[in-house]
Order: C-alpha cells, then sequence, then structure tokens
C-alpha cells in the first residue's frame, strides 16, 4: 500500500469525503486528492495535520505500521491476568500515581528499569513490550522526513538512520548507569534538564571523565 492509499484508507475508515479532510487540515480539495493519488507529497506540518485530524499515528502513513503502545499492552495483560493498578503497583515497587502516567499516556518517557519491572510482573516477553521508539514514535517520523528533505535521500533511507542512532542511544540507557541518569533526569522540569546539560557539557571537556572515542566528525590523537 503506497503512501497515498494509506491516507485514502484512514480518511474512509472515519467516514469523511475529501472535501471534509480538506477542511479539516485547511487545505485545497484537489491538493487531498493528489496526495492520494501520489502525485504530490505533503509537507511535515501538512502531514502532521492530516495525522491528527485523521487521529493516525504518523508512522502509519510513511511505513504502514501502527504499534500498541505501553500503556494499551499494559492494559491488555492486566485484564487478562485480572491484576488492579494497585496490585501491580504492589508487584512492580512502582507507585500507583506512576502507573496510571504510564497507562494514560502515550508519549511518557518509561525508564529501563521500570519497564523490566513491568515485564516481569505482567508476564511479558522481553520484545513484546515496546521502548521507548514506539512512545516517540511521532517525532521520530517527522525527523526521518525531515532528514530525508535535507540530504535529499529515500525515505527508508531516513527512518534506517534514525533507527540506528536511537538504537545506540537505547542501549546506552540499558546499562545500569544509564538507567539512574534516566531517573534523575525524570525528577527535573524544563529548567532542571537544561542546567544538567550545561553540566554534562562540562564534563566532557575533562579528560578524567571522556571515554577514548573520538567525537563525531573529530580526529583521534
Amino acid at each position: 500500500m503506497t503512501f497515498g492509499e494509506r491516507i485514502k484508507k484512514a480518511r474512509k475508515s472515519e467516514g469523511w469525503t475529501q472535501e471534509r479532510l480538506a477542511k479539516e487540515v485547511d487545505s485545497a480539495v484537489i491538493t487531498i486528492r493528489q496526495y492520494e493519488l501520489g502525485s504530490r507529497q505533503p509537507k511535515i506540518e501538512q502531514l502532521q495535520a492530516i495525522s491528527a485530524a485523521l487521529e493516525v499515528p504518523i508512522n502509519y502513513f510513511l511505513y504502514g505500521i501502527i504499534t500498541p503502545t505501553i500503556g494499551e499492552i499494559m492494559q491488555a495483560q492486566m485484564r487478562k491476568l485480572r491484576i488492579s493498578v494497585s496490585e501491580l503497583a504492589k508487584r512492580t515497587g512502582i507507585s500507583k500515581e506512576r502507573i496510571l502516567q504510564i497507562l494514560d499516556n502515550p508519549y511518557l518517557l518509561v525508564t529501563c528499569e521500570e519497564r523490566n519491572q513491568i515485564e516481569n510482573a505482567l508476564n511479558i516477553r522481553t520484545d513484546q513490550l515496546p521502548f521507548a521508539s514506539d512512545l516517540i514514535s511521532v517525532d521520530l517520523g517527522l525527523l526521518a522526513l525531515n532528514i530525508k528533505k535535507k540530504y535529499n535521500i529515500p525515505v527508508e533511507y531516513a527512518s534506517s538512520i534514525v533507527d540506528d542512532a536511537l538504537e545506540a542511544f537505547l542501549g546506552e540507557l540499558n546499562t545500569p548507569e544509564g538507567a539512574q541518569i534516566e531517573r534523575s533526569l525524570l525528577k527535573l522540569n524544563k529548567k532542571g534538564k537544561q542546567v544538567a546539560i550545561e553540566q554534562v557539557k562540562e564534563l566532557t571537556k575533562i579528560r578524567e571523565y571522556t571515554t577514548d572515542d573520538p567525537e563525531p566528525g573529530g580526529k583521534e590523537e
């Protein structure tokens, strides 16, 4: 199924005409028609508007995939095992308030430790519970589109670049030190995170605290 066919399918599933979708996203009917025919590609902002109007993740239009969120998988398993939020909190050691946040917010960042505790408590396979890549899927889709546009490369190649970078990032978070850093960052507000970034920048200037790996684009000494 092509990009345009996915837009058409999502539109029809809502029972909308091209005129209705055009009105919802403040666009011309001919433009929507061109998107669906594949003769024209929407800009990032327009794709965001279509995604929001049809309530379909951007990754569906890009890749044809709608991955369930961590909360959706948790709720299904909790119903299957007949486990309440309070019981899950007791089994995982995670507060009831935090579990409710995870269940309700599809874009909430879940730490590696929390993920492991939830998997064990609900008997979920390690490969079944999505990682942060699912929680920020919309942002990843937009990032891939930006890379495609900037470097004029196929969207599939741009997506693979994003996936490789994310995998490397998550690999670092999956260490005890990474998990501890992640937990600490979650406690900071926007101002606190900015201060943390500046502090980390200063630490990277001290040889004693850095790895031997050269910086991207840099030269080894």
